[in-house]
């Protein structure tokens, strides 16, 4: 039983190590040593910058290059893709370094890894709303922020990933036949986030959904404005062919609706006649 439990205790240990490269007894000054490490991460050779920071933050903890070690290390992993370590690197920094004149672009950067680290479909939700807290807790420390470009980048890849969710979501309704369903989610895309791709895509399904539902005025205004559009040439001609199918089952309902009238009033020409 012991035996086991050594063999566990020594896969962990050394499952941890792995996660951050082997640390070496310094061998040159600290000043030297960070140099040497911004160097490297500036000719993008990512693996050597890591070991370098690493290396000064184990080896002079107390110095005042530790905490911008610390974040250029998480820029290392940030760079080379890595970023789920890249994420651990930025939370440690964020949380141990609040008065860094980086903590704006970690904060940024961490969001960004929130976005772009390959996790899986149960955990994509809570990467996007850590994305977005952390977007709205930049916005309010720092409104004049001076990495605002990258901010509305990030804004707009996260709103990107947003409406895809709820498309994927209205598109399994919209295929079902659920088109009520399909409407909802729909124009949630098309009020929340207007300006993504996915609002763009979301209209012509949604003017569908309008017809099934019976929203014959809603669809007809959603068809002509993708049919007065000739940026989407494909789209623009599916509009055109729907348009005209609208206009047959208006002017079919129409029919139905005075045969409907003129009905009663040959049944009481009869009773009338009796």
């Amino acid at each position: 039983m012991h035996r086991i439990l050594l063999i566990i205790g020594l896969f962990l240990f050394f499952f941890n190590c792995a996660k951050r490269p082997i640390v070496k007894p310094p061998i040159r000054p600290v000043d030297e040593q960070f140099e040497l490490a911004m160097a490297n991460l500036k000719k993008k050779l990512y693996d050597k910058a890591i070991t370098g920071f690493s290396d000064i933050i184990f080896n002079y903890p107390g110095s005042r290059y530790a905490a911008d070690a610390q974040y250029y290390l998480a820029v290392a992993y940030f760079e080379k893709r890595d970023y789920v370590q890249a994420i651990t690197e930025f939370d440690f920094f964020i949380k141990n370094f609040p008065a860094s004149q980086f903590i704006e672009s970690a904060m940024v950067k961490l969001a960004l890894a929130y976005l772009r680290s390959n996790s899986n479909i149960e955990r994509d939700q809570i990467q996007l709303i850590k994305a977005s807290e952390l977007l709205m807790e930049v916005q309010e420390k720092f409104p004049n922020s001076e990495y605002r470009s990258e901010i509305e980048k990030v804004q707009t890849e996260l709103e990107e990933r947003l409406a895809n969710k709820e498309f994927k979501a209205a598109s399994l309704y919209f295929r079902a036949g659920e088109f009520e369903a399909a409407r909802i989610y729909y124009e949630h895309i098309l009020e929340h986030y207007p300006k993504t791709t996915w609002a763009h895509k979301a209209k012509f399904p949604l003017a569908i959904a309008y017809f099934n539902n019976g929203a014959f005025e809603q669809a007809r205004q959603l068809f002509e404005e993708l049919a007065s559009d000739s940026t989407q040439p494909v789209i623009q001609r599916k509009a055109i062919i729907q348009l005209k199918k609208l206009e047959d089952e208006v002017l079919k309902n129409r029919n139905k609706e005075n045969l409907n009238e003129l009905v009663p009033e040959t049944q009481d020409s009869k009773v009338g006649e009796n």
